[in-house]
């Protein structure tokens, strides 16, 4: 009606802001306990979980397990301490930890690290173990871990089995690469394998497509088509994924941007910083800075 005044709008209360994850402990971002009765080359699946570890004061204590363990660490880095002797980790670092060792993780910088966590038992010992995996691996063992957060909470049935196959396919394809003999790694059957040992064994002095073609005994044409196949990249372009995960190690370890460029093998250091750049969007200098910052932009 005219004149009249309208009833107020009722407000809707604020949600109250979401609380933070406890400092001094894990963060759990999932955490999958299968079905049971999964088991991969006589090893039993206990458990797979996803953790970033959120405390920046401390190291976490000392301790051990009645399983194995697999970690893969897929982002960050930092040191392990097993027994007496420490060793650097960073993204892409696989570790395999026995039933009974002692062991801690130490952190060097603010940025959370994000592990991969599989428990498993099994009637064979293993001796610790640590590997640094090629990209074309890490990437699959990436995807899977994507495919597992969709069935974290699943309730079904069959959304549990399709969860339970993911995380049976994980063990195995970590098993394998933590694992994983020389003579393996070796085997003519995996091209990929070969060409990225080449090109890690060649370091800062760049191998060429038609040096590894002679030393594997390929046709170059043909043996980029297979690279190609296998990974999705050429033999160029696998080089410089694997130069760039060299350049990017440097500059965590060393903190220097000319100490960076010369261990991955740059004489120029202008160019140096052109290309990393170019493959990653932003300077090396920049990349310092968010590892000096923990990943906050300033």
């Amino acid at each position: 009606m005219p004149g009249s005044t309208p009833p107020p709008v009722e407000s809707k209360p604020a949600k109250p802001p979401p609380t933070p994850p406890p400092r001094g402990r894990n963060f759990r971002i999932f955490s999958i306990a299968p079905l049971g009765g999964i088991a991969v080359e006589g090893c039993l699946l206990q458990r797979v979980a996803l953790h970033r570890h959120l405390d920046i004061q401390r190291t976490s204590h000392l301790h051990k397990h009645k399983h194995h363990q697999i970690l893969f660490y897929l982002r960050g880095s930092g040191r392990v301490r097993t027994g007496g002797e420490v060793r650097e980790i960073s993204t892409g670092t696989g570790i395999l930890i026995p039933a009974g060792c002692e062991h801690r993780f130490i952190r060097q910088s603010r940025r959370s690290p994000l592990c991969l966590v599989i428990d498993f038992s099994s009637p064979e010992s293993f001796a610790l173990s640590f590997q640094q995996p090629g990209i074309f691996r890490l990437s699959l063992l990436r995807k899977l871990v994507n495919e597992l957060t969709h069935f974290k909470n699943s309730s079904t049935l069959p959304d549990r089995l399709q969860r339970d196959g993911i995380a049976a396919q994980l063990l195995g394809l970590c098993l394998g690469m933590v694992l994983e003999s020389e003579a393996a790694a070796k085997h003519p059957i995996n091209l990929l394998l070969q060409m990225e040992n080449l090109i890690e064994q060649a370091g800062s002095a760049s191998i060429s497509l038609t040096d590894a073609a002679r030393q594997s005994g390929y046709q170059k044409d043909y043996l980029n088509r297979i690279l190609k196949e296998q990974s999705g990249m050429t033999f160029g372009q696998l080089r410089s994924q694997l130069r760039l995960r060299r350049a990017r190690n440097a500059l965590r370890k060393l903190g220097s941007v000319n100490a960076a460029a010369e261990t991955t093998g740059f004489e120029d250091v202008n160019y140096f910083i052109r290309w990393f750049r170019k493959q990653t969007g932003q300077t090396p200098g920049a990349l310092l800075r968010e590892t000096a910052t923990g990943g906050r932009r300033e």
